[in-house]
């Protein structure tokens, strides 16, 4: 039987790997969550925000969403005093909306842009922009084989990819 051999640096390794990781953990504890994303079926209350940089997503308590740049708002839904106390949901089906509660909770603004259910996200970008992106148009369908994902693949992209593995 062979012996198997462990490099004298190896434990040291993955013992300062694990502290890295774990540090990484303590100091976010809820994993890789962005500050400038809404996810589908997720809301932004009276006074919340997204956040990049120097670029502020806002749902005000006058029901106004804006986007700042610093102190200067460069859009506005021109919603204020159109409700009390509202918030601003991305939907399942793409559509951006501002709702004042009640009973039922009562539309306020839309975006406009609802389709079929779906995986929307919108996004406050680096360069100031919001965006809504949508599900994806097309796939291979192999994400699950193997268990792990194709990032190989162009969403949108027409064109099979040839096997050129010579057997």
């Amino acid at each position: 039987m062979a012996a198997i051999s462990i490099h004298p640096f190896q434990p040291l390794i993955i013992s300062t790997l694990l502290y890295f990781f774990l540090g990484l953990l303590i100091n976010n504890p809820t994993g890789c969550e962005a500050e400038n994303i809404l996810y589908g079926n997720e809301s932004l209350n009276n006074g919340e925000s997204l956040e990049y940089d120097n670029y502020r997503f806002k749902i005000q308590e006058d029901c106004n969403l804006v986007l700042y740049q610093g102190d200067s708002a460069i859009w506005a839904s021109n919603t204020d005093g159109k409700g009390q106390n509202c918030y601003c949901r991305m939907q399942s089906d793409g559509n951006l909306v501002i709702y004042e509660p009640g009973d039922p909770d009562r539309a306020v603004w839309a975006s406009n842009t609802d389709r079929d259910s779906g995986n929307y996200v919108l996004i406050l970008q680096k360069d100031g922009n919001v965006v809504i992106y949508g599900s994806a148009i097309w796939a291979t369908g192999t994400s699950a084989q193997f268990g792990t994902m194709n990032w190989l693949g162009i969403i949108g992209s027409d064109e099979p990819k040839r096997n050129i593995s010579k057997n």
